[in-house]
């Protein structure tokens, strides 16, 4: 870990925090004078440089703890690492969010859906409102069939957050509560969410088009 060690920037509170996950997969952080890590640390940022499990230097089974875990060993030690450094007060848990959001988009790619879920929920704890991290943790529930938190997490949003979104940004959010009421068999509150969207929206084609079938379903 290297704190930050700026003369020309101040700040108050913890520092926002950059985690440098080295390549190979199974390389090696060194310790000592880095000047990529001194670029951001003299600009007040912290960095913190992990060796996860599969690192060299520590022996053939901290290495071998890798195999067939590339991409969950190191993402698990990479926000570990970061986690410890939020409860030290060491880094900034809201601009730790940028972490959780790599994090969960890195695990979707490679199909570890469950981390990603999991990793999005870390970024909305943070930032209630991030758009991505709605739309994709969303999108990951729906996938699950996990139609009533699919449902609360937009309810959540408008119960707790709703003065902080515009109406165009609270359009999406209805239409995902009316499509989860409708898949939980709720026809009539479905078509009170998607009336609520299409104000908000007017003319969204996907609004729209849902709003006419459960205006249909109910008779």
């Amino acid at each position: 870990y290297y704190a930050p060690d700026a003369t020309r920037f101040h700040a108050e509170g913890a520092p926002p925090l950059i985690v440098m996950v080295h390549g190979g997969p199974t390389g090696q952080a060194r310790a000592g004078h880095a000047s990529r890590d001194a670029f951001f640390t003299t600009r007040g940022y912290a960095v913190l440089e992990v060796n996860y499990r599969g690192s060299s230097g520590y022996g053939r089974r901290y290495r071998n703890l890798l195999r067939e875990r590339w991409g969950v060993c190191d993402v698990e030690d990479a926000v570990g690492g970061a986690r410890h450094l939020v409860r030290l007060g060491l880094a900034d848990p809201e601009r730790a969010a940028q972490l959780y959001l790599e994090t969960a988009r890195a695990a979707e790619q490679i199909g570890h859906t469950d981390r990603a879920a999991s990793a999005y929920e870390q970024v909305l704890l943070r930032r209630p409102t991030d758009r991505v991290g709605l739309d994709r943790l969303g999108v990951l529930l729906a996938a699950e069939g996990a139609w009533d938190r699919v449902y609360q997490l937009g309810a959540n949003l408008i119960l707790h957050h709703e003065a902080r979104l515009a109406p165009r940004e609270r359009a999406p959010v209805y239409l995902r509560m009316a499509q989860a009421k409708r898949a939980m068999g709720d026809v009539e509150a479905a078509a009170r969410l998607a009336k609520r969207a299409n104000q908000l929206e007017d003319g969204n084609p996907e609004t729209l088009a849902l709003l006419a079938e459960v205006l249909a379903e109910s008779g």
